[in-house]
């Protein structure tokens, strides 16, 4: 009797442990689930938000390169706001730290030869040797840069 009771019990037991298992399994591919959907939300969150500042940063520059083109000549200070000084004001666009490493060594090449203009639009860095030449060379990584050192 004594064996038969300890057998019920278990077998009990191990139906018990069993039912707890598989609600254990149950409750962490639900957490799992709500984890991906919360992800995947985040991503598209990210991508709203990147669309964003890209048609923010682009009406910016389409704003400056109206005022620029109805105002005319140089941006100054005094043209945003008639209380400051008639200063000239450069914008200067965001751009990846890459880009910004590699803009140095341009400029560093330029002064090296004697070159007068070094100037970034629209994320890309442009490069003239003087006034009167009429080429400008894009500049877009450290092998373009190895190419125009080469000239």
């Amino acid at each position: 009797m004594e064996r038969k009771l300890m057998d019920y019990f278990d077998n009990k037991f191990g139906i018990l442990e069993e039912t707890i298992a598989k609600q254990k399994n149950e409750v962490i591919q639900a957490m799992s689930n709500q984890v991906a959907q919360l992800e995947k939300k985040l991503v598209e969150r990210d991508h709203k938000i990147l669309e964003l500042e890209e048609k923010v940063d682009m009406l910016g520059k389409k704003k400056y390169k109206d005022f620029k083109r109805k105002e005319g000549g140089a941006f100054s200070a005094k043209k945003i706001n008639g209380n400051l000084p008639d200063a000239k004001v450069f914008i200067h666009e965001h751009i990846t730290v890459s880009k910004k490493l590699l803009l140095n060594e341009v400029r560093a090449f330029a002064r090296e030869k004697n070159i007068q203009f070094v100037w970034v639009k629209d994320a890309m860095i442009l490069v003239k040797k003087s006034e009167a030449d009429r080429q400008v060379t894009k500049i877009s990584s450290n092998e373009s840069l190895k190419r125009s050192k080469r000239k």
